[in-house]
């Protein structure tokens, strides 16, 4: 969306009669995507925390049942070994449920800066007209003022670190487990 909208002002197409209204429908598109991101930002935030600790937790109870599973899993007991690939299917769908979000959300903060330049090329070049001007300063002001990463209540940013955090956060842990078992 914010690919349409860089492309709009990029290269306008108005008359001079319809200018004004032209950057204010602009203006408004843009808001309105800002409006819908801080909407969509708030009302998952605490579906992201769940599904995160869901997989951190998943994945080092899987660790713990193949620890404690261990003499029945040597003894091929199928049973064990069908549940242990059935959670951990089910949870690699949901890290790959994470890694999406995480590509998606870094799109989106691309296409933000992506925006900001284009502001900033409109801002310097000669022939920037009144209206143009105001909506490049406007919507500077408002990335300053409002903008900020998609977070999960402030626990931490959905951005291209999350994955590799979480691998971080479950290897971590991971190897702690197998420490008290093995040591």
């Amino acid at each position: 969306m914010l690919r349409v909208w860089i492309d709009k002002v990029q290269t306008p197409r108005y008359t001079e009669n319809t200018e004004e209204e032209y950057w204010n429908i602009i203006n408004n598109a843009y808001f309105n995507i800002q409006e819908m991101y801080m909407i969509i930002e708030r009302t998952f935030r605490q579906m992201i925390i769940f599904n995160t600790v869901f997989v951190a937790y998943v994945s080092l109870r899987n660790v713990a049942m193949v620890v404690i599973f261990r003499s029945l899993i040597v003894t091929k007991q199928p049973k064990f070994n069908v549940l242990l690939f059935v959670t951990q299917t089910w949870n690699m769908k949901n890290i790959i449920i994470l890694i999406c979000l995480s590509v998606e959300c870094e799109r989106f903060y691309a296409a933000i800066r992506d925006v900001q330049s284009c502001c900033v090329m409109l801002l310097r070049t000669r022939h920037c007209s009144d209206p143009e001007r105001r909506l490049c300063k406007n919507i500077q002001r408002v990335q300053k003022a409002t903008f900020q990463k998609m977070s999960a209540c402030g626990l931490f940013n959905i951005d291209a670190k999350l994955p590799l955090q979480l691998s971080s956060f479950i290897t971590t842990y991971a190897i702690v487990i197998l420490q008290f078992v093995y040591l």
